[in-house]
């Protein structure tokens, strides 16, 4: 233990929390912020000239048709996820 962990009051400087893997960050992710990429400068800002997308979050990329439907899906797999989460919780309590 440091100086600087005895002086904040942090129990040890070991704990290390485990690394996730690319799969794992990307089967949690809901990939809801998706950024366009385009293969020109002239196309930017064009949605039906996108390359492909790519998920903000972990990075997972998607062709134009998958990021355009997950894009407009993005809302309503949102609120399914959270009652799922809730859910869950909910049989946790009991």
């Amino acid at each position: 233990m440091g100086i600087f962990d005895r002086l904040f009051g942090r129990k040890s400087s070991s704990v290390i929390a485990p690394v996730k893997t690319r799969e794992e960050i990307q089967a949690g992710c809901a990939h809801a912020a998706l950024m366009g990429r385009w293969n020109s400068a002239e196309d930017m800002g064009k949605d039906d000239k996108v390359s492909e997308f790519v998920c903000d979050a972990c990075q997972a990329s998607f062709t134009p048709e998958a990021g355009r439907q997950l894009r407009a899906t993005t809302a309503a797999r949102m609120h399914v996820e959270d009652v799922e989460r809730a859910r869950q919780r909910a049989e946790k309590a009991d």
